[in-house]
């Protein structure tokens, strides 16, 4: 995935108009902020980071580039996918079955300890 997203933007979007109060939004230090150029697009892990801070003000941003990036899938790719799906429900189902008695006898914690028989 692709986001774009300036440093103008996140401004505007936050109705904010200095590099501190970016910085405040960002958790990072007013001097990263300002090395970014006004127009151009942030670090795009600041731009996810935003994203999923405030989805409110960022969402849409996310819903395009998502959009962006899915191409034509061939019949292939998609029965792939539905078989992993099947496989991940399968092998779920199966680990809680094993699981299921020593639960039920309160020996849970032995598994997460690591001390298990």
């Amino acid at each position: 995935m692709n986001l774009s997203l300036t440093k103008r933007q996140v401004r505007d979007a936050l109705g904010q108009n200095t590099d501190a109060s970016v910085a405040r939004f960002f958790h990072i230090s007013t001097a990263a902020v300002a090395q970014w150029e006004l127009d151009q697009p942030i670090p795009e892990r600041r731009a996810l980071q935003a994203v999923l801070k405030r989805p409110d003000l960022f969402g849409a941003l996310s819903t395009q580039a998502a959009n962006d990036d899915v191409g034509p899938a061939s019949e292939e790719d998609g029965d792939g996918c539905a078989r992993a799906g099947l496989d991940v429900e399968g092998a779920q189902g199966a680990e809680a079955k094993v699981h299921a008695p020593s639960m039920e006898r309160g020996q849970g914690a032995r598994y997460v300890r690591g001390d298990a028989p």
